[in-house]
C-alpha cells in the first residue's frame, strides 16, 4: 500500500516493508485503522481534503495524527494506530474527545514506521476508551527482533488495575516558581492536590 506521508515528494512510494504491528497475527483479530489522512509538515500535500474535528467540523483534529483520532471519535473505526514525537498522538486524542496512548519507548516496534526523529519516534493508539486502549496494547506490544529497540520485556496485563482507579496514586509534582505569599506552603498545597 502506497505511504505518501501526505508529500508530494513521496507521493508513488510503495514500501518494501511491512510494519511488525500491521504483521502481527495477535493484532490480526482486532479491526485497527494503520493509515489514514495525516499531514505531518507544512510541505505541500497530496491530501485531497484536510482532517476535520468530527464534534465540530470548524475546528481542526490535531497534530500528525488527527486522522486516527478523528476516525475513532467519528466511530468509523473502533482502534487506529498514530507516530507521535512530541504530542501527535495525544493532543489529537484530547481534541476529539478518545483516549490517546504514547507507549514507553520500545514497547511497540517502530519497525517500519517513518520517523521523524528516531531516538523520540513511537507508534501510539488511539481508542474510544481507557480499556480499550488496554485491551489492544498487548495485542500489538512486544519484541520485534527486526527492531533493536523493541522492548525484550514480557508484556503486561494492562487491564489489570483499571478498576481500582487513581485514588491515592502520584503521577507528579509541577515545582511552582516563588511568588509573593507563595512559597513552600503553597508548593505542598499544590502538590497534595495531586495525590
Amino acid at each position: 500500500m502506497n505511504v505518501a506521508e501526505s508529500l508530494a515528494a513521496i507521493e508513488n512510494y510503495n514500501p518494501l516493508l511491512n510494519a511488525f504491528i500491521s504483521t502481527n497475527h495477535a493484532a490480526a483479530a482486532k479491526p485497527i485503522a494503520i493509515k489514514d489522512n495525516i499531514v505531518t509538515t507544512e510541505m505541500p500535500t497530496t491530501c485531497a481534503s484536510k482532517t476535520r474535528n468530527p464534534w465540530d467540523i470548524t475546528r481542526v483534529a490535531g497534530g500528525s495524527s488527527g486522522g486516527s483520532a478523528a476516525a475513532v471519535a467519528a466511530r468509523l473505526v473502533p482502534a487506529a494506530l498514530g507516530s507521535e514525537t512530541g504530542g501527535s498522538v495525544r493532543q489529537p486524542a484530547a481534541l476529539c474527545g478518545v483516549v490517546g496512548l504514547k507507549p514507553t519507548y520500545g514497547r511497540i516496534s517502530r519497525y517500519g514506521l517513518v520517523a521523524f526523529a528516531s531516538s523520540l519516534d513511537q507508534i501510539g493508539i488511539v481508542t474510544k476508551t481507557v480499556r480499550e486502549c488496554a485491551e489492544l496494547l498487548p495485542l500489538i506490544a512486544g519484541h520485534d527482533p527486526l527492531d533493536s529497540t523493541s522492548s525484550a520485556e514480557p508484556v503486561d496485563d494492562y487491564t489489570v488495575d483499571l478498576e481500582s482507579g487513581v485514588k491515592g496514586l502520584r503521577f507528579g509534582r509541577t515545582p511552582l516558581r516563588r511568588r509573593a505569599g507563595g512559597g513552600r506552603e503553597a508548593r505542598r498545597r499544590h502538590a497534595s492536590e495531586f495525590r
